[in-house]
Formats: structure tokens, C-alpha cells, sequence
């Protein structure tokens, strides 16, 4: 479980790599910077017109195996782009691609046939792996075929960002239906050549930085090593040595020792809390990410498939896909009267049967199953994702979310129980109206009701072996970690990591494929989308669209790194008297309409650090790895974009968490002791417990709680570890200490000294002197001699 559930990353041992440029693959159109980390080309075209153009993002910085994403928009209707990844010392018309069996799977170039969105710009996303292999230590070269499958296998070819550059060539194809490899050779007038630029492997960081040892939930498995790799360098570069977990391993290890710091995106998590009972600790904002809906889906016009990379929820539709109450857009009518709609969003009412073109009136009973069934297509899914004519939307949803605590779960599912119903506007054919008309519809079903209620008639629940078995979302609230609804279906699953969730997604929405394919459906009308509730950056790193969810302000937001910086205006902090939101966490409002383009769950990655004296270079490294985190984050990575799915974190943040760090970090107070010797003075750590045990006075590790009196690594001053609410920097900040138990104080009248190795033989010295004075004494005082020098000479007696 262990190996499935939790992915070490060495963090610092990279440094980031400038784009290289494209060689000699194709006199294709130059590759610009997207103004992120993409890299953008278009095509030549016909003047007055938009021209082809394709993006790929992120196109630096990558890490093996990780997606990006290509998109395409302005291609004409009808046709078809290539997309291949290829070495760019090879032929320039017909260079050697990436074909064949790599890392347990078959890859080669990928056919997306563009989709019909006029309104768009025919805007057509797929995602591709890139993998990083190098030449010169034993590996295996890439398996590869020329591009036009002229010769078939030629040698093989490496991909770094050394001597062995990479691309990926995007190539038009006139119509679709190709055979994926033979089509056109490349040229300037069809391809693109978008050159990739990887993370370096080894080397960046200097010997000298300090390791610490970290454990972070998945929100910040990607964020770590591009912070560390862009500031180790630094005067005051750390590197840190982190394993991506769930959140209870992370305040398991946390609390027990077994790192020094732990990063989390659920600190309001109950369990959590629990697991670090009678651990002084605070919560240092970090990162700023999306609790996104990924996806995958395709559509078709009965012959060729279309992925879908736009889709829009509401809060009702998330509750019915998470509870497998929605398998389908329209699911079905139930044959026994008063035949009620089953498995499906229905929008009838509040629309009205009468009102709409064609629906069949039911004077008699017997025509009311057949009136039902019409109303079927009047569904949220369908009509807030409308297609073209003659192409069929995905109707057959699978649902894939993590077993593991998470704050993706925790927040989904407070965002399911706390959303508002907002009205959204369709489009619908009305009795006497010649072209559409548009409505606002309210949702008759609500988020809670659908998450508490548990599916009637679903192929997931309840299960087979427990058909009597309670609801697993009995109330309404958080949950980290998602109850399992225990059914065995193909469209339904549960993982330890973001990795297994998007497996299982690939594999139900594209057959394992990087697009959907028409023999993967059961039939060519019935295209299938799966999705999963995880991180934005896990989503975007394993090439998952995200959907956009409805926000309070009625409008459907995708977690870009814009719509997060608008979100982070949503968030306040904690307040004191609120005891089920942390001290130093932050809250969101759901309902706040003042930023209508916000996404509406964001996701607040904390570092959890101990408020217990360290020493002091210990403290110094903890606060300079986390102010180098916390400045990337704002920056937005500075000179290097943020990885793909974080938003910078705004100067509020930012502000708040420098003063936290100052506040919740604390060195070990230094004592001042003067030599024998000389007279001079020298400085030292002094103890922060006694000889009956530190832990019976709550300082330290055991459970020590730092009041964030400003005490300084250097300071001479004890600080006091009463409990408190508050590190002092006020509730503006957002700062804080947590411990479940009052800890001791200390007398103030006490000065506690370490002594170390040398001094600790000045005790046994005094002790032997004063044995040896308590012998030498007598015999000076009764000697006879010493008694008549002692009486004098020469004198009256």
C-alpha cells in the first residue's frame, strides 16, 4: 500500500533548463514562447483569415512520463492533425518518431480529428507523454518509425536536453480517417515543430544545502521540486527530501518524528487533528492549487471520435457523478407510474412539456411513459453542453475518485454541502419561436439532497453482497477520505494516488489512448467521459482535461491560474472562535459573488512545522527552505513559470506566511557563559528540560507550543509554552499555534543551563574538593606545630 499510495521525490537535485531550439526537424514556423511555458507555432495560410495555430504546454522544465497538452485552433473543419514526438536530428521531411512498446505501453503518433466548434475556432486538446531518456548510461533508445511508415522500424532515438533533442510535430492532414503514421511528410507549409526542454537530472543544487526531510499530500508533489530546484542555489538554498502521500500519513509521520516538516491541504480534517494531538504546531500557507473535476471524454458522429476538452458541472451534477447517480446524460423513465425520471440531472420541470417543440401531449395515462421519455433529453448535461448536429455526446459517465484522505475529497465534497443554487441559462426550442431561445433554469434537485440520497437502480449501488446496506454519505459535510460504495463496475473505481485515478480514467474514456477511439465504445452513438476528483496539478502533469464548475456568481470556471488568483480574494482567515477551522488556516466563501470569474475551490496547501525550540540550525534551515517555498509561490516562480496547475500566491498570503515563519520557528535560546581562563565569553545552547524529563514539562518535542512572543533564534529569552490560541501575529495574518493539550510553564524564576561534555566534570570536581577539605581541615587545625604557628611567636600567650 505503501508503494501504490505514496511517490518519493529526491527534490533539489535538478536545475531548470533554457528552451532549446528545434534543429532540423522541417523548415517549420518558428516556436515562440506562449507568454508561459508553453511554446506556441502557426502555420501559413491564405491572408484574411485566421491561420493554423498550435500550442503545447508546458513545453520546459519536464519531468519523465509527464503529459502535455496540444492545442489546436483555426484548423479547417473536416481535417485531421498528426502528433508525434520526434528526435530532431533525424530527417527534417521524414524524421524518426516514437512507435512502438515503451514503459509497459504502446505508443506511437496520435490521429485527432478537429472538432466542429466554429464558435471556438474549431479549438481541438489532446495530451501526449513525454519521456526523458538519456543516452551514454546503458538506456535504451525510444522505438521508433519514420513518420510516413516509409522504411517501417528504424533505430531508435534518445531524448534529453543534451545532445538529443526532442519535439513534438504536430502535421495537418487533409480529411480524417488515416491510417495514424502514413500520412504526409512533414514541411513548412503542414507542421509545426514545438521543441521540449527537460528539468536537469542531476547537479543543481550544491552539496552544501541542508536535507530535510518532508512528507506533502499530492497538491504539492509537483510544486516541491520545481521550488527547491529554482532557489537551492541561493545563499540560503535547502533541499528537501519529500514523499507525495495522503494527509493522515503525512500528520502520522509528522507527529511521530519522521520528518521534519509536513505539508497538507485538509488541516480542518477531524482525523487529522487527532493524529497530531499534543504536538505543538502551526500552519504556514505555501501553495495555492484547484480541488479540480478531472475528465476524459469523447464524442462522435457515429463513424470518427472527438475528444471533448470542455465541459461544464454544477454542484448537483459533481454530487451525482461522485454517488453514481448520473451513469448517463438522460438516464431513464421508471415503467411504474407516476413514472419518475431516474439517473439523470432532468430539467422538467420547471421546464414545461407544453412549451417545447415536439413534445408529445398525454391526454391519456398510457401516453405519459412516452412523454417521459422525450422530456429525457432535457437534461443539465446535455443542455449545458450542447453539440453540433449529427454528433453525440458522451452519455455513459465513469466515475474514478481516491480512498485515501485527501483535501481534494475533503473540499469537494464541503463545496457540494455549502454551494448555492444559482440559476444557469440553456438553450432550448420553444412552440412559436423560430430560432432558439435562452432560459434560466433552476435546478430542482440540489447538491445535498443528491449526495445524502443514495442512487436508485445504479450499477455501482448498492453492493451485491449487501443489497440492504445504509447510504454511505448518511449527512451532508466534509469528507477526506470518500466511503467506498463497495459495487464492482467497470465505470466506477477507487485509487491510492492521482496516478491510479488517471489510469483507470484513460483506460475507461480512451481505451489507454491519448484520444478516444469509436471501437472503445460499446457503440458508435454511445461515447463514454470519466472523471475524478483530484488536484489541479496532478490532473494537468497526467494530461486530464479539468471541467468547469459552476461558481456562486452562475458562471463556469476552470481551474486556470487565473480564475485561482481571483479565488484567493474568497479566502479569509480563520476565525478564534471557530473551532473547526484551524488557527493559521484559511476559509472559503462559497457564496461570494464578488469575483464572478473566480474558480470556486481553491485548494490552500499548508506546511505543518513544530513550534517547540529546535536547534538552531535546524530552525534556520526550516525557516529558509520555507521562505524560499513561499517566495517562489508568490513570484509565481519568478523567471520560471509555476508548474502547470498552481496559481501564484497573492501578497496577502504572502505576507502572512513570512510573518508565521518568523513567529513559528524558534531556535533553542542561546546562554551566555565567561571562561576561567581569560574572562572571555562564550555562547551556547541551553536546555530546554530538566533531569526529571522534558516531556513532563510539555517543552520541546513533546508537545511543546511556542506562545509566538517574536523570540528570535538568537534571543536569550525562554519563551513560555502556555497554550495560546495565537502566535501574536494577529488574526490579519491568519498565523497561529494548534495543540490539543495545555502545556506546563515554566517557573520564570528558573535559568535552566545545558552543560556539555567538558562541563559536566566540573560537579565530580567541586564534590572530590570539598571531601578533601573536610580530611585536610582536622589535621591543619590539631597538628602541633600548625597549632603554635597558629597561637603566634614571640608574644604574650
Amino acid at each position: 500500500m505503501v508503494l501504490a499510495v505514496a511517490t518519493l521525490t529526491a527534490v533539489g537535485t535538478s536545475s531548470w533548463s533554457p528552451l532549446h531550439s528545434a534543429t532540423t526537424a522541417g523548415a517549420s514556423p518558428a516556436c515562440q514562447s506562449d507568454g508561459s511555458s508553453g511554446c506556441t507555432a502557426t502555420l501559413p495560410c491564405p491572408g484574411g483569415q485566421s491561420c493554423p495555430t498550435v500550442d503545447v504546454a508546458p513545453a520546459t522544465s519536464l519531468s519523465d512520463g509527464q503529459y502535455v497538452f496540444i492545442k489546436a485552433s483555426d484548423f479547417p473543419s473536416g481535417d485531421t492533425i498528426r502528433i508525434a514526438v520526434c528526435s530532431t536530428l533525424t530527417s527534417a521531411g521524414d524524421p524518426s518518431c516514437l512507435d512502438g512498446q515503451w514503459e509497459s505501453n504502446q505508443w506511437g503518433p496520435v490521429q485527432v480529428p478537429i472538432t466542429v466548434n466554429a464558435a471556438q475556432g474549431n479549438l481541438t486538446q489532446a495530451a501526449v507523454p513525454i519521456f526523458f531518456d538519456q543516452s551514454g548510461e546503458g538506456n535504451s533508445p525510444l522505438p521508433a518509425h519514420d513518420i510516413t511508415n516509409t522504411r517501417g522500424i528504424v533505430p531508435g532515438f534518445y531524448c534529453d536536453d543534451s545532445s538529443d533533442p526532442c519535439a513534438i510535430e504536430v502535421t495537418e492532414e487533409t480529411g480524417v480517417g488515416n491510417v495514424v503514421g502514413n500520412g504526409p511528410a512533414d514541411s513548412s507549409s503542414n507542421t509545426t515543430v514545438l521543441p521540449l526542454s527537460f528539468a536537469a537530472q542531476n547537479g543543481g543544487c550544491p552539496t552544501s544545502d541542508t536535507q530535510i526531510q518532508t512528507d506533502s499530500s499530492f497538491s504539492l508533489e509537483h510544486f516541491l521540486p520545481a521550488a527547491v530546484d529554482s532557489t537551492c542555489t541561493g545563499s540560503k538554498g535547502e533541499v528537501a527530501l519529500n514523499t507525495a502521500t495522503d494527509t493522515e500519513t503525512v500528520a502520522s509521520d509528522f507527529a511521530s518524528g519522521g520528518v521534519q516538516l509536513g505539508f497538507v491541504d485538509d488541516p480542518a480534517d477531524a482525523s487529522q487533528e487527532a493524529t497530531l494531538q499534543g504536538k505543538g504546531f502551526a500552519y504556514i500557507p505555501v501553495a495555492v492549487s484547484g480541488t479540480a473535476v478531472a475528465m476524459l471524454a469523447g464524442e462522435s458522429d457515429g463513424e470518427t471520435a472527438f475528444p471533448v476538452s470542455h465541459y461544464n458541472l454544477t454542484p448537483n451534477m459533481v454530487a451525482g457523478l461522485l454517488t453514481s447517480e448520473y451513469q448517463t446524460d438522460q438516464g431513464s423513465v421508471s415503467a411504474v407510474s407516476p413514472y419518475p425520471f431516474q439517473h439523470a440531472d432532468n430539467l422538467v420541470p420547471p421546464l414545461n412539456c407544453a412549451s417545447l417543440v415536439g413534445c408529445p401531449a398525454a391526454p391519456k395515462k398510457k401516453q405519459i411513459l412516452a412523454q417521459r421519455t422525450y422530456e429525457l433529453r432535457y437534461n443539465s448535461f446535455d443542455l449545458l453542453n450542447p453539440v453540433s448536429a449529427g454528433i453525440y455526446p458522451p452519455n455513459e459517465f465513469g466515475s474514478y475518485n481516491s480512498n485515501v484522505p485527501n483535501g481534494s475529497s475533503y473540499q469537494a465534497t464541503d463545496w457540494l454541502c455549502n454551494a448555492p443554487d444559482v440559476a444557469f441559462p440553456v438553450s432550448i426550442d420553444e412552440v412559436g419561436q423560430s430560432t432558439p431561445v435562452t432560459v434560466s433554469v433552476a435546478d430542482p434537485t440540489s447538491a445535498p439532497a443528491t449526495l445524502t440520497t443514495a442512487p436508485t437502480g445504479s450499477s455501482v449501488w448498492p453492493p451485491g453482497s449487501d443489497p440492504g446496506a445504509a447510504w454511505v454519505y448518511p449527512t451532508c459535510h466534509a469528507y477526506s477520505t470518500l466511503p467506498a460504495l463497495a459495487g464492482v463496475s467497470n465505470d466506477y473505481g477507487e485509487a491510492q494516488s492521482p496516478a491510479l485515478q488517471a489510469k483507470s480514467m484513460r483506460t475507461y474514456a480512451y481505451g489507454g489512448n491519448s484520444v478516444p477511439s469509436v471501437s472503445d465504445y460499446q457503440n458508435a452513438s454511445s461515447p463514454q467521459a470519466a472523471f475524478g476528483v483530484m488536484d489541479s496539478s496532478e490532473a494537468s502533469f497526467y494530461g486530464l482535461n479539468t471541467a468547469s464548475v459552476q461558481n456562486a456568481a452562475g458562471n463556469f470556471e476552470a481551474p486556470t491560474a487565473e480564475s485561482l488568483e481571483a479565488a484567493e480574494n474568497n479566502l479569509s482567515p480563520c476565525p478564534s472562535t471557530d473551532l473547526s477551522c484551524p488557527t493559521g488556516t484559511y476559509q472559503v466563501d462559497y457564496t461570494s459573488t464578488a469575483n464572478p470569474t473566480a474558480y470556486p475551490m481553491p485548494d490552500l496547501t499548508y506546511a505543518v512545522v513544530p513550534t517547540g525550540p529546535q536547534p538552531a540550525a535546524q530552525a534556520t534551515a526550516e525557516a529558509d527552505l520555507l521562505t524560499n517555498l513561499v517566495t517562489f509561490s508568490h513570484n509565481g516562480g519568478g523567471s520560471l513559470a509555476l508548474p502547470s496547475g498552481y496559481a501564484p500566491l497573492s501578497d496577502a498570503l504572502y505576507q502572512a506566511a513570512l510573518t508565521d515563519i518568523a513567529n513559528d520557528i524558534v531556535a533553542e535560546p542561546t546562554s551566555t557563559v565567561k571562561s576561567s581562563s581569560n574572562g572571555a565569553t562564550s555562547t551556547a545552547p541551553s536546555s530546554t528540560g530538566s533531569s526529571s524529563g522534558a516531556s513532563s514539562t510539555g517543552l520541546g518535542e513533546s508537545g511543546s507550543t511556542d506562545l509566538g512572543l517574536g523570540t528570535s533564534p538568537t534571543s536569550s529569552a525562554l519563551p513560555l509554552s502556555t497554550a495560546s490560541p495565537s502566535s501574536g501575529s494577529g488574526s490579519d495574518s491568519g498565523s497561529g499555534q494548534n495543540t490539543a493539550v495545555a502545556a506546563s510553564t515554566v517557573p520564570t524564576n528558573f535559568i535552566l543551563v545545558s552543560l556539555d561534555s567538558a562541563a559536566r566534570l566540573l560537579l565530580p570536581a567541586i564534590v572530590a574538593l570539598a571531601l578533601g577539605c573536610l580530611i585536610v581541615g582536622p589535621m591543619l587545625l590539631f597538628a602541633p606545630a600548625l597549632r603554635r604557628r597558629r597561637r603566634g611567636t614571640g608574644g604574650a600567650p
